[in-house]
């Protein structure tokens, strides 16, 4: 399941997923979509009732449609939070709703315009065989309304006439759906990622730290925090130059990385310094797995030899207390001669 699902299955939103100014949820955007969507109808099913017409046969068809359709705007002004079946049934409900219009208006004018609206509503917030199958009542249900009175020949050219234009707006939208999510992901790890070793950065390893520390004092399990700085890494620039040291930060991070477990997070806190969170790991775990580490990078030998000295805490009272104690611990390292480890 790719992250456009994980955010709000089964509906998408790449656009608002990642509002970061509201942060809301696609099934509540879907809401919104639709409320509006059902008082635009109405309003232009009224007017359409009040302009001239000579034959008023198909009035009483449209007035319960659009009676249906203010009722389904109350109803989603009112009830803010509907389960998911309800608004996975909006756009085939809406399609039905057309298609009665389709069946008692004669002649139809621009009624099929309206299948437009459920069609590209379902292609941006529904997944991809939530769209084929709304695609497939709009056929269904535009042929079934025309096959009462329509004649061949004009039944033929309109149904053909809607297929293309609702299919091809569809397959846009879709696309266009396809290319945002691509686009919103790469834009969401750019704000959350260090572009240089592709470690969290500081904003987001911090938020990551209080996610983990509000979880261990759920379950009771312990975690851990250890920090690391590269050791005399201005003499790396100035004897190597800036380009070996960033080649040197690459492969740090690429060691570490390879030692992350799952639910560990690698976070680059500025400059030469990185951080280790260690999820259920006790402060023994935790020096154990930096005493490796620090082994690790001394002994690799694929580019500029480089040290770490190492700080660790583990969890007493709170995130800020962890990481004010694996900080000292390391600028203790750093006093007693550098490439070594101690606890906080």
């Amino acid at each position: 399941m790719d992250a456009a699902r994980d955010r709000g299955y089964p509906f998408t939103d790449p656009v608002g997923a990642v509002a970061a100014a509201t942060r809301r949820p696609p099934r509540w955007r879907l809401r919104r979509a639709w409320l509006m969507l059902s008082w635009v109808a109405v309003a232009t099913l009224a007017l359409t009732l009040q302009l001239p017409d000579s034959d008023l046969n198909d009035h009483d068809g449209i007035t319960v449609v659009m009676a249906a359709t203010a009722v389904q705007g109350v109803v989603l002004l009112v009830w803010r939070r509907p389960p998911d079946w309800f608004l996975l049934g909006l756009s085939p409900t809406g399609t039905i709703a057309v298609s009665v219009m389709v069946a008692v208006s004669k002649p139809i004018a621009l009624i099929p315009l309206f299948y437009i609206w459920p069609i590209v509503t379902a292609a941006y917030f529904l997944q991809r065989r939530e769209v084929l199958a709304n695609y497939v009542l709009v056929l269904v249900g535009f042929g079934v309304a025309l096959w009462g009175w329509a004649v061949p020949d004009a039944r033929l050219i309109m149904w053909l006439s809607l297929a293309v234009v609702s299919g091809t707006l569809a397959f846009l939208m879709v696309i266009l759906k396809d290319g945002l999510n691509v686009m919103m992901q790469r834009l969401e790890v750019l704000a959350t990622h260090d572009s240089l070793t592709g470690a969290l950065n500081r904003r987001a390893f911090g938020e990551r730290i209080s996610e983990e520390v509000a979880r261990a004092r759920r379950t009771g399990k312990p975690c851990a925090l250890a920090i690391l700085d590269v050791d005399h890494f201005k003499s790396v620039n100035d004897r190597f130059g800036h380009a070996a040291g960033d080649r040197a930060l690459e492969r740090l991070a690429e060691l570490v990385s390879g030692r992350l477990r799952s639910g560990d997070a690698f976070g680059r806190l500025g400059g030469e310094e990185f951080a280790v969170l260690l999820a259920g790991t006790d402060v023994a775990g935790a020096r154990d797995y930096s005493e490796s580490l620090r082994q690790l990078i001394a002994a690799d030998d694929t580019g500029t030899p480089l040290t770490v000295s190492i700080g660790v805490a583990g969890l007493v009272d709170d995130a800020e207390t962890m990481q004010l104690a694996a900080d000292r611990a390391l600028y203790r390292a750093k006093a007693e001669g550098r490439d070594r480890v101690l606890v906080g």
